[in-house]
């Protein structure tokens, strides 16, 4: 496994798209630590407080996530549009060892890129709450924002894994991704007169998830409980790519 494992990170890491997200995530990162200052106490924004900073540093959170679902499905999708899958295969023909390579790969890279915006997010946060002589900061609830933030990157890139792996398609697996969010999880249940029915669909589970430790979120806008949050989406993370790689091995033994 450890081979296969290392020749996934590296193709992670030669692959342009991987670098232009991260540098996404990282700009996007700051401007919204900027935006959470800028705009504190405007526009019925909470003023500064010392619960500021931990909300700068998960802030983020949303964004990470949504690319590493699409870093996931360009690591899986992305080797048949490219016919790079038939030299992978031949490294490692088990296909169910190179599913579980893919997927720990991603969730790696979901790591660092959940590093790299907390340190951004809390390098300029900090800068500019000092800048403006804010209340102290609270840091207890930092690290359970720095959990959410990591947990949230890793199981959307796992979801991208799974989502690619099963349609081998990555131009439908982004289509399937954004119809569902915004389609699927936005407006089907409030047509079908269920509108509590997304906070146990992927995205409200997330959302839930995004409220562990935060003094001001508890179990806000009717979201099921935090942890509770966090398992779901684990749940759909870990089906998802159960699910691709018990395809994937029946495909192609078919």
């Amino acid at each position: 496994m450890n081979p296969t494992l290392t020749a996934e990170l590296r193709k992670l890491r030669a692959t342009r798209t991987t670098a232009a997200a991260a540098l996404v995530v990282a700009g996007l990162s700051g401007v919204i630590a900027v935006a959470n200052v800028v705009l504190a106490g405007k526009e019925q924004n909470p003023p500064l407080d010392a619960d500021t900073f931990q909300h700068i540093v998960r802030a983020p959170t949303a964004i990470v996530g949504f690319a590493m679902l699409v870093v996931g499905v360009l690591a899986s999708a992305g080797e048949y549009r490219h016919n790079t899958i038939v030299p992978s295969l031949l490294a490692q023909p088990r296909r169910a060892r190179l599913a579980v390579a893919k997927v720990l790969a991603v969730g790696i890279v979901g790591l660092v890129f959940a590093a790299a915006s907390a340190v951004v997010s809390s390098a300029v946060g900090w800068l500019l709450l000092s800048s403006r002589g804010a209340p102290g900061a609270d840091f207890g609830p930092v690290p359970s924002g720095l959990l959410v933030l990591g947990g949230t990157a890793a199981l959307y890139g796992v979801l991208g894994v799974g989502l690619g792996l099963l349609l081998r398609n990555q131009a439908v697996a982004m289509t399937v991704a954004l119809v569902w969010y915004f389609v699927v999880e936005q407006i089907a249940p409030q047509v079908l007169g269920a509108p509590h029915a997304s906070t146990w669909l992927p995205g409200g589970a997330a959302d839930a998830f995004n409220r562990l430790g935060d003094p001001a979120g508890g179990s806000a806008a009717g979201l099921v409980a935090a942890w509770v949050g966090g398992g779901l989406l684990t749940a759909y993370a870990l089906l998802l790519a159960a699910l691709a790689t018990v395809v994937l091995v029946r495909r192609d033994q078919a």
